[in-house]
């Protein structure tokens, strides 16, 4: 009783106890849109004059959608890794999405650095 979810407070959360598996999981599962795309980018440049930068990205095949997209640049990220098994380490997909992007934008990296050493080779890059 004397535990709350804070960052869930005030939202309807009664479906979370109706499910067979992790109802938070399901819960933050159902706040995903699941019709986002690639075509999302090209419509966020019409409404904006801003930079749009791609996050999430860890594969030379998304760096290549993302700048055929229009994309100001992308962000190496895998999120956390939080609810992904198995998924690359930022680090580790830097070399790619740097090769694919071919110094046509920035490339970021968000998090995956775990030593001194993982510095040196994300400036190398």
């Amino acid at each position: 009783p004397h535990l709350a979810l804070k960052n869930f407070e005030g939202l309807d959360l009664g479906k979370m106890d109706k499910t067979s598996d992790s109802g938070l999981a399901s819960y933050v599962a159902g706040q995903i849109d699941r019709s986002l795309s690639w075509k999302d980018v090209k419509w966020l440049q019409t409404i904006t004059k801003l930079p749009i930068l791609v996050k999430g990205v860890l594969t030379a095949e998304d760096t290549r959608l993302a700048l055929h997209c229009g994309a100001a640049g992308v962000i190496v990220s895998n999120h956390g890794a939080r609810q992904l098994d198995y998924v690359s380490v930022t680090i580790n997909a830097l070399e790619e999405v740097v090769t694919a992007a071919q110094g046509r934008v920035p490339v970021f990296l968000d998090g995956g650095v775990r030593r001194g050493t993982d510095v040196l080779k994300a400036l190398a890059l």
